[in-house]
């Protein structure tokens, strides 16, 4: 009885409202420190913070009777505290029942499918001309050590998949192993930075324009770079002869396949590159680099029944456990609508003088087969799109200004129950002032 009565007390509410204040805080400083993710993962998205809310539902209900606040007299304090339940019952909706996604539309385009706001983890099983699909989502976070597991069971296997660690700024690093393969390490500038390169032998790599491959002598389109013996041989993408600066500084012309050395400058046009490095036996891997860098990576560590795989952020990596051929996927998860969008015409204004955008719209048409529904609409900031459920909103465009991006949002039960809430919540409030015997 005691208990009960601290669980339907002033008291238990004030310590409530005190650590919901204290955590919505951290949380807002762990956002600043690391990103919303792992704001979501350490508090929004964590167990105890549901649990933190149910407490509330209990002790604001039960306050309902033990301070008798059905009675004529406190009928204001009443409403505050039902619209407190509403609002916490609306946002439990939102959070288990609602979905948002950015959809991506060009002049002219007419679709129906919009990618998540969420990032998942695809994988697809194969095994003796069978397949299956899993799809689960995961929050990506810097900290933590366990940010996904499951097990799988498929054609008679057991595949456990653990997603251990997550680096949004990663950066390739070569390591000596006995196991690996030769690599070839350039540094390459031009006019948009430094990029650095890892190229195992039988690759070919892009960038600044250049393709190059280490180990094909074959494509006159590449810079070839061959092992011949203990030297390196290049070979440059031109019939005219090249300069190649060499350690003492010496300027040569040079055709065809020529020695070259580590560090070794070469210059094609406006980009420059130099030959770092060469292991006979070694393998990339990620760390955590520095935010803003030219090669940085959102890379994730994924552990496959005890083979870590390195998989980047919207790639798709294979591996093969046993007898099963498992294919990963890491990022958004495609989504259809039941009607369609066609873009007719994506509009943007500037301020007089400036190349600053003071207001961008788009022109749509919702098509709607199965209702006979073809309705124009113009989207613009504060304008919605309101339509089967879904709410659409001006979110980007693309950087040519021919295409839009629109955010998706389905909360139709979530959004109503809150507004409620809050709608009891702020009239009861005013009422307050008007209303006789109460504190005001």
């Amino acid at each position: 009885m005691k208990h009960i009565k601290f669980l339907f007390s002033g008291t238990l509410m004030g310590v409530l409202l005190i650590v919901f204040a204290t955590a919505i805080g951290y949380a807002t400083f762990i956002e600043n420190d690391y990103d919303a993710n792992t704001a979501k993962m350490l508090v929004y998205g964590a167990r105890w913070f549901e649990a933190l809310f149910f407490l509330m539902v209990i002790n604001f209900t039960g306050m309902i009777f033990t301070k008798q606040l059905y009675r004529k007299s406190k009928i204001n304090i009443l409403i505050i505290h039902v619209a407190l339940i509403i609002i916490i019952i609306g946002a439990a909706i939102t959070r288990y029942a609602g979905f948002e996604g950015l959809m991506h539309i060009r002049n002219g385009q007419t679709t129906n499918v919009f990618r998540s706001a969420d990032t998942y983890i695809n994988v697809q099983l194969t095994k003796d001309g069978k397949t299956q699909h899993f799809s689960d989502k995961v929050l990506l976070s810097p900290v933590g050590d366990k940010l996904y597991h499951n097990t799988y069971q498929f054609g008679g296997d057991q595949i456990n998949l653990v997603l251990t660690n997550y680096y949004p700024n990663a950066a390739e690093e070569l390591v000596a192993d006995n196991s690996g393969d030769p690599y070839l390490e350039v540094i390459v500038g031009g006019q948009d930075g430094r990029h650095e390169l890892f190229i195992k032998e039988g690759e070919t790599k892009d960038v600044h324009g250049l393709r190059f491959s280490f180990g094909d002598s074959t494509n006159e389109e590449n810079v070839r770079i061959i092992r011949q013996g203990d030297q390196l041989l290049m070979k440059l993408p031109y019939p005219y002869k090249m300069k190649t600066v060499n350690e003492a500084g010496d300027t040569t012309d040079v055709e065809g396949f020529f020695p070259t050395g580590i560090m070794n400058v070469h210059t094609i046009g406006g980009t420059s590159f130099v030959l770092k490095n060469f292991m006979e036996s070694g393998v990339v891997k990620f760390k955590q680099g520095d935010a803003g860098s030219n090669d940085a990576k959102q890379v994730a560590l994924i552990n496959v029944n005890g083979q870590s795989v390195f998989l980047e952020l919207f790639s798709q990596k294979q591996i093969r456990i046993r007898d099963v051929n498992v294919s990963m996927y890491l990022g958004y998860k495609s989504l259809e609508l039941p009607f369609s969008l066609r873009l007719n015409e994506f509009q943007l204004e500037r301020y007089p003088g400036s190349d600053s955008p003071s207001s961008f719209a788009s022109d749509v048409t919702v098509i709607d087969e199965n209702n006979n529904v073809e309705k124009p609409y113009r989207i613009y900031m504060n304008n919605i799109l309101n339509y089967g459920g879904y709410r659409f909103f001006q979110s980007s465009y693309d950087q040519d200004e021919k295409g839009t991006i629109l955010s998706v949002n389905r909360d139709y039960w979530g959004t109503l129950v809150t507004y409620t809430g809050y709608f009891l919540l702020f009239g009861s409030l005013i009422a307050s002032f008007f209303t006789r015997k109460t504190r005001f």
